[in-house]
């Protein structure tokens, strides 16, 4: 449950878990207006991320929240890109 809830596993590593659609192919969503993410590349560089640009962050943000993140926490959106951006060797 901790490594599922924190996404670290036993080891040290990063552990991916993924859901399972019962629909093969995802509707279009048409995307919101482009959000102003300098705070959130701030804090990303903060947190030891650096050469990142507000483009790489932004479509970050699109992959992670594809429906926009309006009802989002700020520490959730933070520690979700955070991820992404790990994962994907960015930073």
């Amino acid at each position: 449950m901790k490594a599922r809830e924190l996404g670290i596993g036993v080891n040290g590593e990063y552990v991916l878990f993924y859901e399972r659609s019962d629909t093969p192919t995802k509707p279009k969503v048409t995307p919101a207006s482009k959000a102003d993410h300098t705070g959130l590349l701030e804090s990303l560089q903060a947190l030891g991320l650096s050469g990142l640009t507000t483009k790489q962050v932004g479509e970050a943000v699109e992959a992670c929240y594809p429906k926009g993140t309006n009802s989002e926490d700020e520490n959730d959106i933070l520690r979700t890109v955070f991820r992404h951006l790990k994962r994907s060797g960015i930073g």
